[in-house]
């Protein structure tokens, strides 16, 4: 027997054909509200079986800023110029820890002279300019304030911090200039040439001990930390990914024969200190093209999705009462319900700079973006949505998005959904333990509803 299913079409099968796909119905069906094997007995033989498919709308979004995480190990810094996506700049200013807990002494005879005070910078990853470009990494004292100490209900700090707050850039720590090409180890120092930081390092744990016993003593009383700018010469790409910051003292004192001894000690930003990066996208080409939408991170460019439920509920004939979704008159299951963003062809030209995608998207509910990365929630696939890049699109699982609005009464006629590049890390066992922002550089170009391959929702449900 050869049934054919077209689209929107109503299917009658015999007892038999259920009995024979029973097991797969089971099997695919998700829906808690669904009886399945009373439904089939009491239904007169019949079960209906809709597919469609939807083109979606969507749009560019621009992004100002976004929370910062408090972490040290993906910080941008310099100048990073794409020929299709803009131009990034990043700065950084950071706290630092106290070397140890229990409170920090330098010996009473310590040589301020011979201390030697140094920053320095490991990086992960640089990209650098394709010239023989001059790059000045400067370090300025945060003389003007410091931020709170991190705490779950503390302030949120975002990536549009204005830098001018926290220092106007009058106590220059240390610098070093170098052609951009040079940088092919992974540290940076910079030797902190202020004798009045280190001078005030001795002096304070000598004289008021209690400064150094927590990062907000330290803080408060002592140092508020550090503000890092890289300057170009050409200003066109220079950009290092900061894998850690850090400040070291080496010092030395003569003991009671007249050996000199010494020591060092290590101020660490941590994630007990905070780390803010300083983002500022600007874009020279226009953004808005009829076939295509534009995203970029950090801080640059999301997307908004709009999703025409009513108009998705009407064509498939779906109906709501007392909160249970009907598909005619039987209890609706939603089989299958994919989103798919199907990316364009990504530029090898290798003479050019050109963003590479984003490994993670995030689809999420406008109204519950704020509160899900304040409080690191995780997708629930209701109200957030994950999916991960394989080949050229992003596929989004929707059925338990469509499950919860089709059972409601008062549902939007659109709602608007955003696309936002994230940041995943897994456990070991594969499964998500925490999203947050895109901090690293990303791009990709979404084909619209008005390209070749437009973005679609391809819908399968059934009605028992």
């Amino acid at each position: 027997m050869i049934v054919y299913l077209n689209k929107t079409n109503t299917v009658k099968l015999t007892k038999l054909f259920l009995l024979l796909v029973l097991p797969v119905l089971i099997f695919s069906c998700k829906d808690d509200d669904i009886d399945l094997t009373k439904s089939v007995l009491t239904s007169d033989d019949i079960f209906s079986l809709h597919a469609d498919t939807f083109h979606i709308d969507i749009d560019t979004l621009l992004i100002d800023k976004i929370p910062l995480k408090n972490s040290s190990n993906s910080l941008l810094l310099g100048v990073y110029t794409d020929s299709l996506y803009g131009r990034t700049s990043a700065e950084i200013m950071t706290q630092l820890t106290c070397p140890n807990s229990t409170g920090m002494k330098f010996p009473e005879d310590t040589i301020a002279g011979e201390t030697k005070l140094i920053l320095r910078l490991e990086f992960s990853s640089f990209v650098p300019s394709d010239s023989n470009d001059v790059i000045t990494i400067a370090a300025y004292e945060m003389n003007l304030g410091s931020f709170d100490i991190p705490a779950p209900s503390g302030t949120s700090y975002y990536s549009n911090t204005d830098a001018d707050i926290y220092s106007d850039k009058s106590i220059l720590l240390g610098s070093i200039t170098d052609i951009a090409k040079n940088y092919d180890s992974t540290i940076i120092e910079i030797p902190i040439t202020d004798p009045n930081l280190k001078n005030k390092l001795i002096s304070e744990s000598i004289n008021n001990p209690s400064y150094f016993l927590n990062e907000d003593a330290f803080i408060k009383n002592v140092f508020n930390g550090i503000y890092i700018t890289l300057t170009s010469s050409v200003d066109k790409t220079a950009m290092f990914i900061i894998k850690s910051v850090e400040m070291s003292i080496d010092y030395q004192y003569p003991n009671f024969s007249g050996t000199t001894i010494y020591g060092a000690k290590v101020f660490a930003a941590s994630k007990e200190v905070r780390q803010i990066n300083v983002i500022e996208n600007t874009y020279s080409n226009p953004l808005a093209k009829d076939s295509v939408v534009f995203l970029k991170s950090p801080a640059g460019i999301n997307a908004v999705v709009k999703i025409p439920l009513k108009r998705i509920k009407d064509s498939l004939n779906i109906t709501t009462k007392n909160n249970i979704a009907y598909l005619g008159s039987k209890k609706l299951s939603i089989n299958n319900c994919v989103f798919t963003c199907e990316l364009t062809d990504i530029n090898t030209d290798t003479t050019k700079n050109i963003l590479s995608p984003p490994q993670y998207l995030l689809l999420i509910n406008q109204s519950e973006k704020d509160v899900f990365f304040k409080n690191s929630e995780l997708p629930d696939g209701e109200n957030a949505i994950l999916a991960e890049l394989s080949g050229s699109s992003y596929v989004f699982d929707m059925r338990s998005y469509f499950k919860a609005e089709f059972k409601s009464d008062s549902m939007l006629d659109i709602e608007e959904l955003e696309l936002v590049p994230v940041d995943v890390i897994a456990n070991t066992n594969g499964s998500v333990s925490s999203i947050s922002h895109k901090l690293g550089l990303s791009g990709a170009i979404i084909r619209s509803k008005n390209s070749v391959l437009p973005l679609k929702l391809d819908v399968l449900i059934s009605g028992f």
